[in-house]
């Protein structure tokens, strides 16, 4: 069928030892040099049955969402200590993604002025809570943070 790849799978002096009929959808799963997405959108190489040791190892998406979640969490509380050592760590370990955030007016700065989140409309009113634009006129909440990355960029500059 037109679905169906024919596999040759070969000993170490390149004799065919073995011919089977697999799928495309297989053979993806299998192959170890593809480069795919993950469900979370960045890039990886590896057979796709490894996505899930991916997520959990070395997703750079997984890693950025591991620093926001808690602080988003941290600054959600009714009074938020912008004080507090976690969120400080966190904010920290956050604005390093700034030189590969991909949105309108960039590049993107540490906060400086009050503003809402042009993602979202959230508040951005203090440094712990996102990014502003160069130009001014646009914050970026930590929240929205994830999907504005540009993952080749930042792999190619990590």
């Amino acid at each position: 069928s037109g679905d169906a790849l024919t596999i040759a799978v070969g000993d170490m002096s390149g004799r065919t030892i073995s011919r089977r009929k697999r799928t495309l959808q297989e053979h993806l799963h299998d192959c170890p040099g593809r480069e795919i997405p993950c469900g979370l959108g960045c890039w990886w190489v590896g057979p796709g049955k490894d996505e899930e040791r991916h997520l959990e190892e070395d997703c750079e998406v997984q890693r950025l969402l591991n620093i926001v979640r808690p602080l988003n969490g941290l600054l959600s509380e009714a009074c938020p200590d912008f004080r507090n050592p976690e969120v400080v760590r966190l904010q920290a370990k956050a604005v390093a993604y700034r030189r590969s955030v991909s949105a309108p007016g960039g590049p993107w700065r540490e906060w400086k002025t009050p503003g809402r989140c042009f993602s979202c409309r959230k508040p951005v009113d203090r440094r712990e809570q996102g990014l502003q634009s160069d130009s001014g006129e646009h914050r970026l909440c930590w929240s929205c943070l994830p999907k504005h990355v540009d993952w080749q960029h930042f792999r190619d500059n990590a």
